[in-house]
């Protein structure tokens, strides 16, 4: 899977992946010259990281491209504990070189970080990688488990503090969502155009279906999860 799934997404021998990366390098060079300095906070980049990795990455978990794909693998023989972290490897790599590497590359650039932060900032990436997993396969079915891993990212990042301790909790958190992960039924990564949720009207408020859908918005909107970065961006 990894191979042909590697292809697709980064190109042929990772071509368009390292076109993506030199072009994030270009732009870090470039903004680095000007010699113009911020003092933008960890714990705002880590929420901003974990805020839109979640969301391109639940967008790109669900594009119709991935789907026909997945339908295609999963008609052949494949061993289910391995799928699942196969495809956030390679979606992960996806989102970091054609997607993140520009933000990070801004970042670096205007922010210049730490090594404790650079290596929070690392941990939170695979961190919401895997979360993101976790999010878009009970999305529709356990809306509850990906409320609180998504709830749960928010809060680490805004609530952890920028030395060795926060190192060692972005560490456990990311082993401790491994395994939920790789036990996940891979068929749940299938977009099913067809299938529809049904909502009981006496288990479920109508209070509770507009956090559900507003969530669901904020996930799968691109451009508001870019705007919001924007405005963080400029808050700081």
């Amino acid at each position: 899977m990894i191979e042909v799934l590697s292809k697709k997404m980064l190109g042929e021998r990772y071509s368009r992946a390292i076109k993506s990366v030199i072009i994030a390098f270009t732009v870090y060079i470039g903004l680095d010259s000007l010699e113009y300095k911020l003092n933008i906070s960890t714990n705002v980049f880590l929420f901003s990281t974990f805020f839109f990795v979640v969301g391109v990455m639940i967008q790109a978990l669900s594009s119709d491209d991935n789907a026909q794909y997945l339908k295609g693998f999963f008609s052949m023989p494949f061993e289910k504990n391995k799928v699942n972290t196969e495809y956030c490897t390679i979606m992960g790599m996806y989102i970091l070189t054609a997607r993140a590497s520009l933000l990070f590359a801004v970042y670096f650039a205007f922010a210049s970080p730490d090594v404790i932060s650079v290596l929070m900032l690392i941990l939170n990436f695979i961190f919401a990688c895997l979360a993101s997993m976790i999010i878009f396969a009970f999305l529709k079915t356990k809306f509850w488990i990906s409320a609180i891993t998504f709830i749960a990212g928010v809060a680490v990042a805004f609530l952890v503090n920028t030395n060795i301790y926060g190192i060692i909790i972005y560490a456990i958190l990311t082993i401790a969502v491994i395994f939920p992960v790789m036990h996940i039924d891979p068929y749940r990564f299938m977009k099913n155009k067809t299938s529809k949720i049904k909502i009981s009207s006496k288990t479920k408020s109508n209070h509770f279906l507009i956090q559900k859908y507003l969530l669901r918005y904020i996930f799968s909107n691109k451009s508001f999860t870019i705007n919001s970065l924007v405005l963080i961006a400029f808050g700081c």
